[in-house]
C-alpha cells in the first residue's frame, strides 16, 4: 500500500491507479477496506465511493479505481500510470492482459503484484520476464513481523515440509 500511496504522492493529479483481485468483492473487501487495505491504511487522506468501488486521493486528487477480474472486458478502456494486482495467479488472466493495453499514462507507467506462487500459465508467462521488463521480490510467511509467533508456530506444524506449505509459507 505504501508504494500505491507514494507513486500517488509523486504524480499527483495525473496519478491513475487501477487496483485488480480476482473479484469485485476481494477488491472492495480486501484491497480496499481490509485490514491492511489502501482506505484503511490511509483513512484520512481519500475519499472513498464504495458503491463506484473508486477512491480520490484529498490532497491531490489521484484517482483509484477498485476492480475485480471477473469480467476482463471491464479492463479495457480505462487508462493508468500503475496497476496494482492482489492474488494475481488467481485473477482472470485475460483480464490482465486487457489491463496492459490501458497501462500508458505518464513517463513511467509500470504494474506491481502479489501472490503466492502457483503454476499456472501466465504466472509463468510473467516470471519468465524476471530480469528483463520484470523484478521479483520474494518472501516468506515467516518474514510477517505483524503476525504472531504462536500462529507461525501452529502453521508450521500442520504444513512444514508439505507442498501446500512450500508454496503458502515459503513463497516456492
Amino acid at each position: 500500500m505504501e508504494y500505491i500511496r507514494n507513486h500517488i504522492k509523486e504524480l499527483g493529479p495525473r496519478a491513475r491507479v487501477g487496483f485488480g483481485a480476482p473479484t469485485n468483492a476481494d477488491a472492495r473487501d480486501i484491497c480496499a477496506e481490509g485490514e491492511s487495505g489502501l482506505i484503511s491504511t490511509y483513512r484520512d487522506e481519500f475519499r472513498h465511493n464504495r458503491s463506484l468501488n473508486e477512491a480520490y486521493h484529498r490532497e491531490t486528487n489521484a484517482y483509484v479505481k477498485f476492480m475485480g477480474t471477473e469480467n476482463p472486458d471491464r479492463w479495457n478502456g480505462p487508462q493508468w500510470t500503475l496497476l496494482a494486482f492482489d492474488e494475481l495467479s488467481l485473477c482472470n488472466p485475460k483480464a490482465i492482459a486487457e489491463a496492459q493495453f490501458g497501462l500508458r499514462l505518464g513517463s513511467h507507467p509500470r504494474m506491481i503484484a502479489a501472490y503466492t506462487p502457483r503454476k499456472r500459465q501466465h504466472i509463468k508467462d510473467l516470471e519468465a520476464e524476471e530480469g528483463k521488463t520484470l523484478f521479483i521480490s520474494r518472501a516468506t510467511t515467516f518474514d510477517n513481523t505483524k503476525l504472531p509467533k504462536r500462529r507461525l508456530e501452529q502453521l508450521q506444524r500442520q504444513y512444514g515440509g508439505t507442498q501446500l506449505g512450500r508454496q503458502m509459507l515459503e513463497g516456492l
